[in-house]
């Protein structure tokens, strides 16, 4: 008889239980993958400890497999009613049933789309940039916290210097309405342009304060979402949000791609903004609404010859020429509209 020790090194051999112990790890709303390929290599003893587990507690979890398993697991876990979302191929009579009657949902994939949707498999399905130092989560934290601060630095430049704008321009205000040589009529125009720049100004500020609140949002502790910046060079930037929950800020390196991208990761972290993983808005802030917010950042925190240039308008050199129309003109390197 073969003894399980002769086929685990020490170092986990500690760590041998009963199926009825590795089941009580699993816990309610787990997504639970496992090995087999047809009734082959895939485990028998666990899951069904999980469907008497089940039977006691209800409780309900994702279950991925390597493709069709056997009884132990389809059978018994789907009569245990513990079974939430079944992917990505099945054989078995009983949980087919459960999936026609609507008890389980199931999404049927070819095997080899599954790593593109998982989680954990290959780094989101990039392991060319992207790195899973614990197995956990493949975004970078440091690299991340520090785009973050050099944003944030900017962000604190910039309003500190808007306040100084903003007396500079009150005093003048003060200054041609003291002014007894000018005739009403031409205080009041001079007035209405200074008038002007406080809105500009005005706009700059509750912008330029939203980002910084959504960055707190981002990186906050309390925050059950990962959001991550992944510099990609050469490329045009884009924010998405995968599958397993992770918001990717794509940018080409540079300062004002990532206050741009970062400004559509404030819009998702506040919820503003939702977007799938190919970055297509799937409700809140229009087109329009947040690729204005987006470049009226870009343009102040990096300087407005960062702006493309757009068929509608040129490049703007003044916050009110990023408009609707003068975004919907914007093309990117092939030639062909953005937005």
């Amino acid at each position: 008889m073969i003894d399980i020790k002769d086929r685990v090194c020490e170092a986990v051999a500690g760590k041998i239980m009963s199926a009825e112990a590795a089941a009580e790890f699993v816990k309610d709303g787990d997504n639970v993958g496992t090995s087999g390929f047809t009734p082959s290599g895939y485990p028998k003893a666990v899951p069904l400890a999980l469907a008497e587990k089940g039977k006691k507690t209800p409780f309900q979890i994702n279950v991925w497999t390597g493709a069709s398993v056997g009884p132990e697991m389809d059978t018994a876990m789907t009569q245990a009613g513990i079974v939430a979302r079944r992917m990505p191929y099945q054989t078995n009579n009983d949980l087919r049933k459960a999936i026609n009657n609507g008890s389980v949902k199931y999404t049927d994939l070819h095997l080899s789309h599954v790593a593109q949707v998982s989680p954990y498999a290959y780094c989101g399905n990039n392991p060319i940039n992207r790195i899973d130092l614990d197995g956990k989560r493949w975004d970078d934290p440091i690299q991340d916290a520090e785009i973050a601060r050099q944003i944030k630095d900017a962000i604190n430049a910039a309003l500190n210097a808007l306040i100084s704008q903003e007396k500079r321009i009150n005093n003048r205000i003060n200054k041609i309405n003291d002014n007894t040589k000018l005739s009403q009529e031409k205080k009041e125009e001079r007035v209405a342009k200074e008038k002007q720049k406080l809105a500009e100004i005005d706009i700059q500020q509750d912008n330029l304060t939203y980002l910084s609140e959504g960055i707190d949002k981002m990186g906050s502790e309390d925050n059950p979402n990962i959001f991550t910046f992944e510099t990609v060079e050469d490329e045009d930037g884009l924010t998405s949000t995968n599958t397993d929950g992770v918001t990717t800020m794509r940018n080409n390196g540079t300062f004002y791609n990532r206050v741009h991208e970062a400004t559509h990761g404030a819009q998702i972290a506040l919820g503003d903004l939702r977007v799938n993983q190919n970055g297509q808005a799937l409700g809140g802030l229009s087109t329009p609404a947040r690729e204005i917010q987006a470049y009226q950042n870009q343009a102040v925190l990096a300087g407005y010859e960062t702006l493309p240039f757009s068929d509608h308008g040129g490049r703007p050199t003044k916050l009110k020429g990023i408009t609707a129309p003068w975004i919907k003109g914007i093309k990117n390197s092939n030639g062909q509209y953005v937005y």
